[in-house]
This record gives C-alpha cells, sequence and structure tokens, in this order.
C-alpha cells in the first residue's frame, strides 16, 4: 500500500516534534516555495507533505516528500517499534535524505497547541491530556524530541536542523 502512496516519489524527508511544534506550518511554507530552503541534494521538485498516519490514504506522483512524525508518545516502546517500521519501509521504497527535529521552547509549544485547537477539539479527552501533560511536564521531560533523534541516529539518517534555514528571504 504506501508503494503506491510513493510512486514516482523519488526523495523523503522526515520530520520529527512535539505537537503544536510548527512541524507542519513549515512543511507547508517548502511546499509553497522549495527554492526559498536549503533542501538536501537530491530532493527534486515539487515537494509534497503527509504525516505518517495518513501517508497510505494518499498518492504522490513525483518529486520530494516530507512525512511528519508527532514524537510526543515516543516513551512508549511500541510507539517507537512502530515508527521504526514504518521509516524502514519507507526506506526500502524511497531514499530517506535527512531527518529533522522540530525544536521548540516549552512557553511557546503550550501557548501554541492551545491555540491550534478548534472549538470541537475542546470536547475530545485526549486534547485535554495532551494540554494537561504540556503544562504539567516536567522540566526533563522533552516530549520524545531525544528518542526520535536516537531513533535517527539508529537508522544512519543524516540530521538537519528544523526549521531548514532559508536560503534567500529572512
Amino acid at each position: 500500500m504506501i508503494n503506491q502512496s510513493l510512486n514516482g516519489v523519488e526523495a523523503i524527508l522526515l520530520v520529527g516534534g512535539p505537537a503544536g511544534s510548527g512541524k507542519t506550518t513549515i512543511a507547508q511554507k517548502i511546499v509553497a516555495a522549495p527554492n526559498e530552503f536549503d533542501l538536501p541534494d537530491l530532493c527534486p521538485e515539487p515537494v509534497h507533505r503527509t504525516d505518517w498516519k495518513s501517508l497510505h490514504t494518499k498518492r504522490f506522483q513525483d518529486g520530494t516528500l516530507i512525512v511528519e512524525f508527532a514524537t510526543n508518545k515516543l516513551s512508549d516502546p511500541a510507539h517507537r517499534r512502530a515508527y521504526s517500521e514504518f521509516i524502514d519501509t519507507l526506506g526500502k521504497a524511497v531514499p530517506i535524505r535527512a531527518g529533522y527535529t522540530a525544536h521548540i521552547k516549552r512557553n511557546v509549544l503550550r501557548k501554541r497547541y492551545l491555540q491550534r485547537m478548534k472549538p470541537s477539539h475542546f470536547l475530545h479527552v485526549g486534547k485535554w491530556k495532551s494540554w494537561l501533560r504540556y503544562l504539567l511536564a516536567t522540566q526533563s521531560d522533552d516530549f520524545g524530541v531525544a528518542a526520535w533523534n536516537s531513533l535517527l541516529a539508529e537508522k544512519s539518517i543524516r540530521q538537519r536542523p528544523w526549521p531548514i534555514a532559508q536560503t534567500s528571504q529572512a
């Protein structure tokens, strides 16, 4: 099923970070104006984006695909294993050119998460649990960022900073 979704895709970029850290926002900017960003070599246009959970429901024709992963639950061994297996499957289908980690200050993350909640989200217990976790987390809780970086290192995926440094405009 994944091979059908990736038919024609020539390169993959992975990005991981906590929910609300800007993965989708920056990926959308890259899709809209890829020439303004410092993409790795061998990442042809067009650039597309998706999250890992819905990739199998989409079809991408060509170019480069950014695949987003929320790292919030990577401390769970089953979740980490699922990500690892999915990344292996991706890598067998298309070359993975780089992996990125979205870093964000804790107070900005809390604010962004609350701001992006839609009225319907306030009815879901899971969203409230995530918000409370962001609010009450200890300083040592990095929301799975270290586990994500470790996963990329284990797979020998070249790590780059996120957001990608813009090459022209500030």
